[in-house]
């Protein structure tokens, strides 16, 4: 079942068997999109694809999970993991492009999600690119 696949991808994660456990997670997400696991596998398979340091596969994850699920309660994570990943590995004129586009993709944006988008910005120094 979607249920026991998810729970031996959380084994997989727990054990530290990264690339096995984000195998199973995108397996159960592209298989079962409309499935609360699904939801929960894009998510998960993010936040390993991040923990390997796969920063760009990390940022489509997360770009992914937010067209995917835009009413999810993990919205503004997925958001700040995307604008992290992105700052890892994009040059300031594209990251900075990226994090100001990123509080429209909210409702509403905590205070948390935009200190944390600043200094983001500042440190791709934003201030000074287009």
């Amino acid at each position: 079942t979607i249920e026991e696949q998810y729970n031996f991808a959380v084994k997989l994660a727990l054990a530290k068997k990264l690339e096995e456990a984000a195998k199973a997670f995108e397996a159960i997400s592209s298989t079962y999109p409309y499935e609360l696991r699904g939801a929960d596998s894009l998510f998960f398979l993010g936040r390993l694809q991040f923990m390997q340091e796969q920063f760009e596969l990390a940022a489509y994850s997360f770009s992914e999970f937010n067209m995917s699920y835009p009413n999810d309660s993990r919205l503004v994570d997925s958001t700040l993991f995307l604008a992290k990943s992105v700052g890892e590995f994009a040059p300031p004129e594209q990251a900075c492009k990226i994090f100001r586009s990123l509080p429209g993709v909210l409702k509403e944006n905590p205070k948390s999600f935009m200190d944390e988008l600043q200094l983001l910005l500042d440190k791709k120094q934003c201030s000074k690119v287009g």
